[in-house]
């Protein structure tokens, strides 16, 4: 058994009724020098588990120049674990969040060290698994990104002009600093992208749609932009980029991706040739003029189910902004209706 004496001071008080730890403040630390140190940093659900029994927020772990271990707590102060022994209540509550790990054997008073170190084991060998991250929350972040909102709303002020604008942006859009000007041509409804001048990569783009013309939403294009960046190496993170757009209808919306896979198979059947395009739009198209004629919506309100429709299954999650754009709503097509489209 490689069992480190380290071990045996581990989880030491695990819950509140053992004898208590200390609390101090942060001091001189090193990183977990031990074969289990890249394990406990790589779950979070881990340190949940131990804050709830401690009634602590653990939110990391080291050992100290003293060669301690300390269990970092959020707002920087230490907790330091006294002696205690490992039994089967305390172990069990250690695993229970990770049901993928399954004991060697039931877990008893007399074995409960050797599963934990078997636990131990089972964590550095099986890393967390890769997560896309939630569009809601992304959504949610924007509506707080002052450098954000304020590019969009200098773009609902230009959605007046006979000509498209918009903004390339990197790291997230956190500062003005963080943003390129785009600009279209007078009378065409589209805006070029540069992208062979495109240094490095972005996170996303925003842009308008002018006078009534044009449509409410994004457009075809607009979703092939997106394509044609990806396809060229322009974007950063596809599970994070942002395409939004602001129209002279007073709508405003932004797009997420949320499913890489069906994104992707989206494009395979519907990007690949014209025909394919073409196809596409002729349906999107169709089913604004069956709404409008037959449900009797008018024109934005049509363009916006149709839109909705067109992409159901498309790894794409849409969004619909107030005008302040500090409140995004996830929106889809539910019957021909347009219901709230909540992330996982």
């Amino acid at each position: 058994m490689k069992k480190l004496i380290l071990i045996g001071i581990l989880f030491f008080n695990l819950i509140p009724v053992l004898k208590k730890g200390t609390i101090g403040l942060a001091g001189p630390q090193t990183a977990l020098a031990d074969s289990y140190g890249e394990g406990w940093d790589n779950y979070d659900g881990l340190y949940g588990s131990l804050s709830d029994l401690y009634d602590l927020d653990i939110v990391g772990s080291h050992y100290n120049s003293n060669g301690e271990f300390v269990f970092d707590l959020s707002g920087g102060d230490l907790y330091y674990p006294n002696s205690s022994t490992l039994d089967e209540v305390i172990v069990t509550a250690i695993i229970e969040p990770f049901p993928d790990y399954q004991p060697p054997e039931p877990i008893t008073d007399e074995n409960a060290n050797e599963i934990f170190d078997d636990f131990l084991d089972w964590i550095n060998d099986n890393p967390p698994p890769e997560t896309t991250p939630d569009p809601c929350n992304q959504a949610n972040s924007l509506g707080k990104n002052e450098s954000f909102k304020d590019k969009m709303d200098d773009l609902k002020g230009k959605t007046g002009l006979d000509y498209e604008v918009g903004y390339l942006f990197k790291n997230g859009g956190s500062s003005s600093a963080d943003y390129t000007s785009l600009g279209g041509v007078a009378g065409q409804t589209q805006i070029s992208i540069p992208i062979s001048s495109i240094a490095g990569t972005i996170d996303g783009y925003i842009h308008t749609h002018y006078g009534s013309g044009t449509i409410p939403v994004f457009s075809i294009g607009d979703i092939l932009s997106i394509y044609t960046l990806n396809n060229a190496g322009k974007i950063t993170d596809l599970s994070t980029f942002t395409i939004g757009v602001v129209t002279d209808y007073g709508t405003q919306y932004i797009l997420k991706i949320d499913d890489i896979a069906n994104f992707n198979s989206f494009y395979d059947v519907h990007f690949t040739t014209n025909a394919n395009m073409d196809a596409l739009t002729t349906t999107y198209l169709d089913n604004v003029a069956n709404y409008m004629n037959a449900s009797a919506m008018d024109f934005k309100a049509a363009s916006e189910l149709a839109f909705l429709k067109m992409l159901e299954g498309s790894g794409m999650k849409t969004f619909k902004g107030n005008s302040n754009f500090d409140k995004w709503n996830p929106i889809k097509n539910v019957n021909d209706e347009v219901k709230p489209n909540k992330c996982n």
